[in-house]
């Protein structure tokens, strides 16, 4: 009997040697997998510096938006970049009238900055000033029709010759231009270069009637006088084109201080103001 029972054992000891294995190797890794979870773990260091836990990796701060600039100003993807807002710039009816102990006499404007000039008044004493000029620690920045501005750091004000000059100011539509009398009445005597510089054909806009500029040499004395291609020419001194143009009387109206040309320009009047300098 007690042979039989040894003799199952025996049969039987194969199968328990591997369920032991199994549960030891299963035990193994439970028991690995427990340090793992519970153990920090010591990094390996490189080049003789210890790497910084995951503890304290976590602490480290967010390095601002600015630090990624370079990377941002390339623009790999060619993304689409909204367009930074532009101030404003205040028109001259929106400029403070400046307060001085100086008084705005008159004005020469033109277009052309550098020509433009102003007349002022301090006490007795008169000055011509222009562009770039100061008064009482102002600089003059602009010269326009009956009105300077002056500007000190970022404030800007507004000197004027009346203080209901403020909207003439900034109203458009005159220009004025200075020119040599002698160079313009030159012009007008030597007629193959003047039609070199200038070409006109009758032309009717609506109502009006004037000479329409058709060609227009760039740089000439008359580009210079404000006009350009396609204006279309109403008056002179005051009097209508359309009913013709008296060459002497064009050469008497050069001997006044200035001329006034009425003209059409994109379908809207404009003022050109000649101012003859010189004899």
């Amino acid at each position: 009997m007690r042979e039989l029972e040894i003799g199952r054992l025996i049969g039987r000891w194969p199968r328990l040697a591997l369920n032991l294995s199994t549960i030891s190797v299963v035990a193994y890794f439970l028991a690995s997998a427990a340090v793992v979870l519970v153990v920090e773990p010591k990094l390996p260091s490189i080049h003789g510096t210890s790497i910084k836990s995951v503890q304290s990796a976590s602490k480290v701060s967010i390095p601002p938006l600015k630090y990624f600039a370079p990377i941002w100003s390339r623009n790999a993807f060619k993304a689409a970049r909204p367009k930074p807002p532009v101030a404003k710039k205040k028109t001259l009816a929106q400029l403070p009238v400046a307060k001085l102990n100086i008084k705005l006499v008159g004005t020469i404007y033109s277009d052309v900055t550098v020509l433009s000039r102003a007349v002022t008044l301090q006490g007795n004493k008169q000055k011509l000033v222009k562009i770039g000029d100061k008064l009482s620690g102002f600089k003059i920045v602009e010269i326009q029709r009956r009105a300077i501005v002056l500007q000190k750091g970022n404030q800007k004000q507004l000197l004027l010759i009346d203080n209901t000059d403020k909207k003439i100011a900034a109203k458009k539509g005159v220009a004025r231009k200075m020119l040599p009398r002698r160079d313009l009445k030159a012009k007008l005597q030597d007629l193959d270069s003047l039609s070199r510089d200038i070409q006109f054909a009758p032309a009717t806009r609506g109502k009006q009637k004037g000479l329409w500029v058709r060609q227009l040499r760039a740089g000439s004395l008359f580009s210079k006088a404000g006009l350009q291609k396609d204006d279309v020419v109403l008056s002179v001194g005051g009097s209508l084109v359309a009913h013709g143009v008296n060459p002497l009387t064009l050469f008497k109206l050069l001997d006044q201080p200035q001329v006034n040309v009425g003209i059409l320009r994109d379908g809207k009047p404009i003022q050109l103001v000649l101012i003859l300098t010189g004899k």
